[in-house]
């Protein structure tokens, strides 16, 4: 099936029915994108987003799963990265294997 749904829409469909004591809502949406697709819309945004180093971050779609892998520069660049993705339609499970590498300054 293809389109939109308004929430709670079914819901408040049977809600007020006489006999109907309550509702479950067990309707799982999942998008139709490619994975090839939402890789590459996973790369850009981290391209777009200032605080993530793109160029040291690898994705990998496998299905609704994401594997970000690479080196950081801190913990708030980490979790930045596991949002980004999160973000993405169709994203069901991030898997976060990014290192944090604190790069050595010269005196």
């Amino acid at each position: 099936m293809y389109g939109t749904i308004r929430p709670l829409t079914a819901k408040n469909a049977v809600k007020g029915l006489i006999g109907v004591k309550g509702v479950t809502n067990l309707i799982k949406v999942e998008p139709v994108i490619q994975p090839e697709n939402l890789k590459e819309k996973i790369k850009k945004a981290f391209e777009r987003n200032a605080s993530i180093d793109a160029e040291n971050v690898r994705v990998e779609v496998i299905g609704n799963k994401a594997i970000i892998k690479g080196n950081v520069q801190s913990w708030a660049e980490k979790k930045q990265a596991e949002r980004t993705v999160w973000s993405a339609p169709g994203i069901l499970e991030v898997e976060n294997k990014l290192e944090i590498k604190i790069p050595l300054t010269s005196s």
